[in-house]
């Protein structure tokens, strides 16, 4: 044990303090900039319906204000968690984005990057790892008066295809995120 006293541990926090201390995010901060973009989504659940009518599932998302602000948290669930995961979304100051880390349940995970368009869209650039039928997804989310779109391109075997897309309005109330029944 390094500290066996109280004496030791309040000097060992008053030490630590500058550099473990809650990052304040001022209005001119990059990272207060770059999540700003997808403030209109937390605080919400929404839910999403497939773009392709042979579709049927349904997509539950509840998009949150994490970590005293420097990070935003979605977490979904397709038919109350046959498929689903959580992203964390966080400015990287060391590439100056808006990055995301995307870790699922079925096994694999993904990371990458948004940047904004010039039409007010979100292009999203993610490389999947673990998967062994999809390398990359290139996606677009579009944020709207009434709720929000996704559409989305899949590298498979070296050619993009065309992969889902969904609609997102605002859930009624009482509508949580569910994996196999229970609540998030």
């Amino acid at each position: 044990m390094i500290f066996s006293n109280s004496a030791g541990s309040a000097l060992a926090a008053a030490i630590a303090a500058p550099f473990f201390a809650p990052m304040a995010l001022a209005e001119d901060d990059p990272a207060t900039h770059a999540l700003a973009v997808l403030e209109p989504l937390t605080g919400h659940v929404w839910i999403g319906t497939p773009t392709d009518s042979a579709m049927t599932h349904t997509d539950i998302a509840r998009w949150e204000t994490v970590i005293d602000g420097v990070a935003i948290q979605s977490t979904h669930s397709i038919n109350h968690g046959v498929y689903g995961g959580t992203t964390l979304f966080y400015y990287d100051q060391v590439a100056e984005r808006l990055s995301f880390t995307y870790a699922t349940n079925a096994g694999f995970h993904s990371t990458g990057y948004l940047t904004p368009a010039d039409d007010g869209a979100l292009d999203v650039f993610e490389t999947i790892h673990g998967n062994s039928d999809v390398a990359e997804v290139r996606a677009r989310i579009l944020i709207t008066p009434t709720g929000y779109q996704t559409r989305s391109l899949y590298l498979v075997d070296g050619e993009w295809r065309e992969g889902d897309g969904h609609d997102y309005v605002p859930a009624p109330s009482g509508t949580s995120v569910r994996f196999n029944g229970a609540a998030d």
